[in-house]
């Protein structure tokens, strides 16, 4: 059964789909977290080697994306996902309106600007035409000499709508009234069947010129092949949940002050891998992909129980209305903080102290919350009504 609630972080009914407001809040949390990583503030703020190495760890910003979106998608289309052409048009009509107008404004101005500074991403051989199809097209996070062009970031873009393609497959499997034990193996299958079908297309098709998922660090780190797993617990979290009829709210914080200590854990086991073998980010090394793509999914999922059935001063502040339009303008953020935007701020006010890396930061979140209120949610609008379907 559905979770009930009643304290600050409980499910909204909008438009008969669950709304976590603390969870919104927590994409704002992951953004930030993936700023520090491109952008660390060693040297700006403090000269400490520790927390440089711990800033360097701080991709597990998106893991949280990563978790957060299979929970909410599993959570969300449990039990309704329909045979029918009306609700796979819809489905995908929806995800394309809310992600796909911000990426396809940003990725065509960059490319824009490519045309005026052709070495701005280091690629110039590369013609730029195709570049700018791989980019539109989501293709270019499994080539991997292009995976940065364009807007860098959004390599995860690409990760994350083959999860959208795989969801609503993996939905239907299990159906609402399976017993948790099958959602399980449901979930164990489809992380065997994707990693393998990756690992055929990667021995089994040409790399060809531009690198078609030709490096094993890569393929773990970037594509849906390698970063399945931290899906399908976030999934694995809302089936649980749905299998649930909580009606007491826990005020001891357990799950998430627990949860916290767990993400912390990883992050310097992450550090201590990253000292042991002379690897930044420790990702980039055997032991700490399996650590990032296979334990600390768990412990972010943990955080995610804790925020919508305990109340807590964390739940309680990312429910907060500042929290919810930083993290409804937390995509924007995302694909606005690397890229044309911060090149030319930097180039003009050159954050090397820590006022101008705060004043830098404060623009990109201003910029970022005008995006969303002026382009995103207006854009994600229009194509809903535009393309609605009567049932």
């Amino acid at each position: 059964m559905p979770l009930t609630q009643t304290h600050p972080s409980s499910i909204a009914q909008e438009s008969g789909n669950a709304y976590f407001k603390p969870l919104t809040g927590l994409r704002s949390v992951a953004a930030y977290l993936v700023y520090l990583y491109h952008y660390n503030i060693y040297q700006v703020f403090t000269d400490s080697l520790l927390l440089r190495d711990l800033v360097h760890e701080l991709h597990i910003g998106v893991s949280i994306f990563f978790v957060l979106s299979g929970f909410l998608i599993a959570y969300r289309y449990l039990g309704k996902i329909e045979r029918s052409r009306t609700f796979v048009f819809t489905y995908f009509r929806n995800r394309i309106a809310r992600i796909y107008p911000v990426y396809f404004l940003l990725t065509s101005l960059t490319f824009l600007y490519l045309l005026k500074y052709p070495d701005y991403d280091n690629l110039v051989n590369i013609p730029i035409g195709e570049k700018y199809l791989l980019n539109i097209t989501f293709l270019r996070g499994f080539f991997f000499k292009v995976i940065y062009s364009g807007v860098g970031q959004g390599w995860s873009l690409t990760v994350e709508e083959c999860f959208y393609a795989l969801a609503p497959l993996v939905l239907f499997t299990v159906g609402l009234r399976a017993s948790y034990g099958r959602q399980i193996g449901t979930l164990v299958l489809t992380w065997v069947c994707v990693l393998g079908l990756g690992l055929l297309l990667k021995e089994g098709l040409p790399t060809g010129p531009y690198g078609f998922l030709d490096s094993y660090p890569l393929f773990f780190s970037y594509t849906i092949f390698g970063r399945i797993f931290e899906f399908l617990v976030g999934m694995l979290l809302a089936f649980y949940l749905r299998n649930q009829n909580v009606r007491a709210v826990s005020s001891s914080g357990a799950r998430t002050y627990g949860a916290i200590v767990g993400i912390l854990a990883c992050v310097c086991g992450l550090v201590a891998i990253q000292r042991h073998f002379g690897v930044a980010p420790a990702i980039d090394h055997p032991y700490g992909m399996m650590l990032n793509n296979f334990i600390l999914p768990f412990t972010v999922a943990c955080l995610l129980w804790g925020l919508v059935t305990e109340s807590t001063w964390l739940s309680r502040l990312l429910s907060s209305k500042v929290a919810d339009v930083l993290g409804k303008s937390s995509y924007a953020f995302y694909l606005l903080h690397a890229g044309i935007i911060y090149r030319e701020l930097v180039g003009r006010l050159k954050p090397d102290t820590p006022v101008k890396y705060m004043l830098v930061f404060l623009i990109i979140n201003a910029l970022s919350i005008g995006l969303y209120y002026l382009v995103e949610e207006p854009m994600n609008k229009f194509i809903r009504r535009r393309f609605a379907v009567s049932r």
